[in-house]
């Protein structure tokens, strides 16, 4: 789903257009084959999910995020190359890209993947039953099937009180927040600038999901790196 720019942050703002200008350029051009549906952009590149389950990046690939199959820096969208299968879902963070197979597996390629010259690559404890993704810099969420909610990165951590429930998850930078099924918010991580919705002096962090006062029927949430 595409999401409205984040107020206040020019970068993001720029990212955000510059997904706009490939979906365009994808679904406008008489010569391309793909359609782009979703977009996704991180701190230094973007990746474009097409209608065929593929995969475009275009930005920085120091760390190989652009998946090529090269570390060359691309203007223009390139294609990902390895996939075993369609994608459903994509999602970037620091110098990393992922995307959701069909078969309900979470497959990256970038930075904290082994090999990092390899094709994308099944996430251990992530090889199935995976329902949607949310990457931010450095928190990376999934929702799982069943409703739940698993952070981390080597390793994948339920998250306190969101077993069941929940229909989204938006992970910023150091901080995730959770749709409920009931149209509820709830965030938890870091605090420092008042992104989960509560006092930063009173809650510099927390652990646990705190619901955000005065929402409710919310139908979709975003984060951005300190603010959702």
């Amino acid at each position: 789903m595409r999401e409205s720019p984040p107020e206040g942050q020019p970068l993001a703002i720029l990212r955000y257009l510059r997904g706009l200008c490939v979906v365009a350029s994808l679904c406008g051009s008489e010569a391309a084959a793909e359609v782009a549906i979703e977009v996704a952009a991180g701190s230094r590149h973007t990746c474009a999910l097409t209608a065929q389950g593929g995969a475009r990046c275009w930005g920085s690939n120091d760390l190989q995020e652009l998946g090529d199959g090269t570390s060359t820096p691309s203007g223009v969208p390139v294609e990902v190359v390895g996939l075993p299968g369609p994608l459903t879902a994509i999602g970037v963070g620091d110098g990393v890209s992922c995307g959701l197979s069909a078969g309900g597996a979470v497959l990256c390629w970038g930075h904290g993947v082994s090999p990092l010259s390899g094709p994308p690559t099944v996430l251990p404890g992530l090889e199935s039953g995976i329902a949607s993704i949310d990457f931010g810099n450095y928190k990376k969420c999934v929702v799982t099937t069943a409703g739940g909610v698993l952070c981390g990165a080597s390793e994948w951590t339920a998250v306190p009180g969101l077993a069941s429930g929940v229909a989204q998850v938006a992970a910023g930078m150091d901080f995730a927040c959770a749709l409920s099924t009931s149209g509820g918010v709830s965030c938890w991580g870091d605090n420092f600038q008042g992104q989960l919705g509560a006092d930063r002096e009173t809650v510099p962090y927390s652990e646990t999901p705190l619901e955000v006062a005065g929402l409710s029927g919310v139908a979709s949430i975003s984060a951005g790196l300190t603010h959702a």
